[in-house]
């Protein structure tokens, strides 16, 4: 039923005309890198995690080395393996994703999607083509991403590039809602992030462990502090 759902509501859906929206109801910059760093807090957890069974975390990696990594691989072959698996979960997750739902997880948690010209997920050409030319967007100093500041629809670089525009959701439901087609639209965040799982969960683990020992170690800072001082070492 859930995979379902979205095919069945955009078949009966009338276009959206994003182009005549006002620009309000377009997502600003600020909301935007929000959502890209909380996904980035998704993905680079469970790329990290790949890059340190295969031996190949940066400053860590020695090229050097007969065998490398968990499964005891030559350096280049697990160097090979392991950029081929972080750009397949790069493009699961900011490219499938966007084009199934239009959302990433960082884009549903701020409430805004990507959608094509009539306010539907764009297609999967469409979606890596925006995910690659956002990674060109940032090379000239970010004049790419900083594009939306100025621009009437709030777009970068690599929404005019895609063609696509970035809406808040309410827009959607109200369009829905106009419809008799109330509620949100199903998406497959739910299950597809399980596979980021993890890398989220050994994450949450490490900052934990960290704020656990600097509060430790002020605790054992404090207490030497408050110890008295033995004049004899002074003499």
């Amino acid at each position: 039923m859930s995979g379902d759902g979205p095919e069945k509501t955009s078949a009966v859906l009338p276009p959206l005309s994003v182009t005549a929206l006002p620009v309000k109801a377009f997502a600003g910059i600020g909301r935007r890198l929000l959502a890209f760093l909380l996904d980035c807090l998704v993905v680079m957890p469970t790329a990290l995690l790949v890059a340190w069974l295969m031996g190949t975390l940066p400053f860590l990696f020695d090229r050097t080395a007969d065998a490398v990594g968990v499964f005891g691989l030559k350096p280049l072959v697990a160097k090979l393996i392991t950029n081929g698996i972080t750009i397949l979960l790069y493009d699961f997750y900011f490219a499938r994703l966007v084009s199934h739902g239009g959302r990433t997880l960082g884009m549903s948690l701020l409430s805004i999607a990507v959608v094509d010209n009539e306010g539907r997920p764009p297609r999967l050409s469409a979606a890596r083509t925006r995910y690659l030319m956002a990674g060109l967007a940032m090379i000239p100093a970010g004049l790419g991403l900083l594009a939306m500041l100025w621009h009437p629809q709030r777009r970068g670089w690599h929404d005019r590039a895609s063609r696509t525009w970035v809406i808040h959701e309410v827009v959607l439901s109200y369009h829905r809602q106009a419809h008799g087609l109330g509620g949100k639209r199903e998406s497959p965040i739910t299950a597809s992030v399980l596979v980021f799982l993890p890398g989220m969960v050994l994450a949450a683990a490490a900052a934990v462990a960290v704020v656990l020992l600097i509060i430790l170690q002020r605790k054992l800072t404090g207490r030497e502090a408050l110890q008295p001082r033995d004049p004899t070492r002074d003499t």
